[in-house]
């Protein structure tokens, strides 16, 4: 299930099809075909390793919504064990909680709930009645269209120390820890990550991957043709470290 098409009624938050119309906030997120078009629209707008965009949705009733992952979409060389995939699928369930709290629901999240018979079924998303979404959450649903990735070399200048206590700070609502590795760390990690993509870079069968999900401008999925020589610098140069 993908999202599609766009809401002409004034909208709350988000734009385009992004916009949460007055009439939706307050009923229950998956109860329309439009609802349920407008949320996944938002869920599948998240990035992911090598926009494979490795995920499924399943609306289970008026309040439910599965996410799953799409194993056919698994990067069997890139990412055998699954954690680029993984954490692409949790990009779009970040999304997928922003879009319900836009609605005055809080997302209720399951993780996988049936590990034993569907460990492809990675969460199950509930949306419970609660109040509007506060002031953070509005902005970061309204920046979900304008998220862009960028293949491009970094600069070299040092990321900002408040930007990356943000970042830090951020992390931590959602479980996670984020540590900055600096100096000898640093380069460690670096040569690692450069042999690594050196070993990659010669296996016929990781080149053959990467020309399957290097495509033309009429996919929606893949790496674009014109962005394809600069994954392939990062790859073979390190470019990007």
């Amino acid at each position: 299930m993908t999202g599609t098409g766009t809401i002409s009624e004034p909208g709350v938050p988000g734009a385009g099809p992004y916009a949460v119309p007055q009439s939706a906030v307050g009923e229950k997120p998956f109860a329309t075909r439009t609802g349920v078009r407008r949320l996944v629209h938002a869920a599948v707008a998240a990035p992911s390793v090598h926009n494979t965009q490795p995920w499924r949705f399943r609306r289970v009733d008026d309040a439910t919504m599965d996410l799953y992952a799409d194993l056919d979409r698994l990067l069997a060389v890139t990412d055998p064990m699954g954690r680029g995939l993984g954490i692409s699928c949790g990009a779009a369930l970040f999304n997928l909680r922003l879009a319900i709290r836009m609605t005055g629901h809080h997302p209720q999240v399951l993780p996988l709930p049936d590990p034993g018979g569907r460990p492809d079924l990675l969460a199950t998303v509930r949306a419970e009645p609660g109040g509007p979404p506060d002031q953070d959450e509005r902005l970061l649903y309204d920046m979900i269209p304008h998220r862009r990735t960028n293949r491009f070399p970094f600069d070299g200048r040092p990321l900002p120390r408040n930007v990356f206590l943000d970042l830090v700070t951020a992390a931590y609502p959602e479980g996670a820890t984020l540590v900055l590795v600096k100096g000898r760390a640093a380069r460690r990690v670096l040569d690692l990550v450069a042999v690594a993509e050196g070993t990659l870079a010669a296996e016929e069968s990781y080149r053959a991957e990467l020309a399957r999900w290097t495509g033309s401008g009429a996919r929606s999925d893949g790496v674009p043709e014109h962005a394809a020589a600069d994954v392939v610098a990062h790859i073979l140069l390190g470019a990007r470290v």
